[in-house]
């Protein structure tokens, strides 16, 4: 019923263009071992990483969409699935298509934010552009490997999120913050699971991100995380 429902919700948000949290609900799908390696869900495990290609590509998340599309065409081809060859052959042709006009831009967007100073960013007057400007700089330092920008500008990031209450911000600044600074990789990944604890509708489509880091640094998560994460009570141990 879990994965059932997952595949469930990532068609919802595809179809309703929330790419982000599609992306999310699908990688929880595929990523069930039952799932994906029962025989007689070999079709249904093909259209899920499909699907999940899709979603990542919207989401121009790349390299994800162009493992998504390989797994579902060496899937489709064991089933000798005509139509979903030509289906998922499109699918990686737009991936490659998609990623050659976007890094571009990319790459120019990331030479002008290594260029902008922090105090810059923050004279934006815009909230919400301002808390996008610095997540986009502390994400573009860290390709950077320029570690004390990086935990400046994510810093800036979650406190503006959290003025806002902005669930998103302040967990991306947080898991940033931890890829930055592997050391105090608990402490951040505790306020990121604090902040999807406050509920509201981004719960969905940042625990699995949370997870992923959590497991990509070795780090073990104070709670569970899952669809009923919430605050505990006031006094609790």
């Amino acid at each position: 019923m879990r994965v059932a429902d997952a595949l469930r919700r990532g068609l919802e948000h595809l179809r309703a263009g929330r790419p982000e949290p599609a992306f999310e609900a699908l990688d929880e799908v595929v990523n069930d071992r039952g799932f994906r390696e029962a025989p007689d869900l070999a079709d249904v495990a093909a259209r899920a990483w499909s699907l999940r290609g899709q979603a990542a590509l919207q989401s121009q998340r790349f390299d994800e969409a162009e493992r998504s599309a390989r797994e579902a065409l060496r899937r489709v081809r064991a089933l000798g699935d005509s139509e979903g060859i030509a289906e998922v052959t499109e699918l990686l042709a737009l991936v490659t298509e998609r990623r050659r006009k976007t890094d571009g831009p990319a790459d120019a967007i990331r030479e002008k934010l290594r260029a902008t100073e922090l105090a810059d960013l923050v004279a934006i007057r815009d909230p919400v552009a301002r808390t996008e400007a610095l997540l986009r700089k502390c994400q573009s330092s860290l390709e950077d490997a320029d570690r004390p920008t990086v935990l400046a500008a994510a810093e800036l990031a979650w406190r503006e999120g959290g003025s806002r209450g902005d669930v998103r911000a302040q967990v991306l600044a947080r898991l940033t913050a931890a890829h930055a600074d592997p050391e105090s990789a608990s402490e951040h990944l505790e306020a990121a699971t604090a902040a999807v604890a406050s509920g509201g509708s981004e719960v969905h489509s940042l625990v699995g991100a949370i997870a992923r880091t959590a497991s990509l640094l070795g780090v073990a998560l104070p709670v569970q995380l899952g669809p009923e994460t919430r605050k505990p009570p006031a006094g609790a141990p």
